[in-house]
């Protein structure tokens, strides 16, 4: 059994926390990207480096990386897409994504997102959960942008096989 480093568990709990995931979280985001093990495999895997019992690996640490990177870039264009208020909501369009931030209750904020480059009515990606905070709120707003682009590149190759 490989020697398992104090700082290993730490490193992912600490990485967890500034991604602002729990290990279920991760899991979940994993399955999305592709990982095909069972989702309960995934967690336990996590886990396991969570609770010292196995090292972290290198492929989670890749992850790790590329997660944070995937926030910092978001919360970059958070802070420099230009916010309209209007009746409480905040509005910004992000690469052709109209998002909205409205308050909820608890200083609670709700996010839509809407696909406008092409029409009014365009694609509207799930945002299931609200966030505590306006900062929270829009780094997800951008993420959600990021999703609704990628989404929509999967819709369009999917049209384009079921007319070939």
């Amino acid at each position: 059994m490989p020697a398992v480093e104090p700082e290993d568990a730490a490193q992912l709990r600490d990485s967890l926390d500034a991604l602002s995931l729990n290990q279920t979280n991760l899991a979940q985001l994993m399955t999305e990207l592709g990982d095909a093990r069972e989702m309960k495999t995934i967690l336990r895997s996590i886990q396991r480096m969570a609770g010292r019992e196995a090292k972290l690996s290198g492929e989670m640490q890749v992850i790790l990386t590329l997660l944070k990177r995937e926030q910092s870039r978001a919360r970059r264009v958070a802070e420099a897409a230009d916010w309209i208020e209007q009746d409480g909501r905040l509005t910004a369009v992000i690469q052709g994504v109209r998002v909205t931030l409205a308050p909820q209750t608890r200083g609670r904020w709700s996010i839509h997102a809407r696909h406008i480059a092409e029409r009014p009515d365009g694609y509207s990606p799930e945002i299931p959960h609200w966030r505590n905070s306006l900062a929270d709120a829009k780094l997800r707003a951008v993420l959600a942008v990021e999703e609704t682009l990628d989404d929509l590149e999967m819709i369009a190759a999917q049209l384009a096989e079921d007319a070939a």
